[in-house]
């Protein structure tokens, strides 16, 4: 299995073209969509992390699979010339099995699971709030390019122990108060006044 694991890795490096033993930062991308994430929340969201990263790290964007392929192309190589845009077909696991860092807006399903395989998460929300503000993990969220760096250091200095809240919060749920929740959000999400169009809400419910 190990073996296996690791080839699939090496593939997935080859397939992204980035070489063995470089660091590699994740940063995916929600549905584009006027009442979620926009063309000007994508902007600060990459002039952020850029503007951030420390160079031993290879930024990696990953798009929605509902993309356009060629405008997301053009829209990240404008504001990240440097970043690698995977094939936004290519299944999120096989790159967060090769992330050092998860960079996301705080509040996507990629969130858990790249807590649950032991990758650091950073939330740049881009004026969302998340789950990160609620249970005030303010060290591992970055509003603006210096945030990074700090964020980075917090995680070297602690690893995965700042997110033991998170976990316990979120994680160590049994099945039943996962099914509450999950209702209890789609009926808020259903319920919202501010999202009037369905196909808006069926997306937000969806992520």
């Amino acid at each position: 299995r190990a073996a296996s694991d690791m080839r699939q890795k090496d593939q997935t490096r080859m397939k992204l073209g980035i070489a063995d033993g470089r660091r590699i930062a994740l940063l995916s991308l929600a549905y584009l969509t006027p009442s979620g994430e926009t063309l000007e929340i994508r902007r600060k969201l990459l002039e952020c992390v850029v503007g951030g990263l420390p160079a031993e790290y290879q930024l990696v964007v990953k798009p929605h699979p509902a993309e356009n392929g060629g405008d997301i192309e053009k829209f990240v190589f404008r504001h990240a010339p440097k970043a690698v845009i995977a094939d936004r077909f290519m299944p999120i696991d096989d790159i967060l099995s090769i992330s050092d860092v998860l960079f996301n807006r705080g509040n996507s399903q990629v969130v858990i699971d790249a807590t649950q395989r032991g990758i650091p998460v950073v939330a740049v929300p881009a004026g969302r709030h998340t789950i990160f503000h609620e249970l005030s993990m303010n060290n591992v969220i970055a509003n603006e390019p210096r945030d990074i760096s700090r964020a980075l250091k917090s995680i070297n200095e602690s690893g995965m122990g700042i997110y033991d809240r998170l976990i316990k919060e979120h994680l160590a749920i049994d099945p039943g108060r996962a099914c509450e929740n999950t209702i209890r959000r789609i009926i808020e999400i259903a319920g919202s006044r501010n999202m009037a169009d369905m196909g808006n809400r069926s997306i937000e419910i969806a992520l």
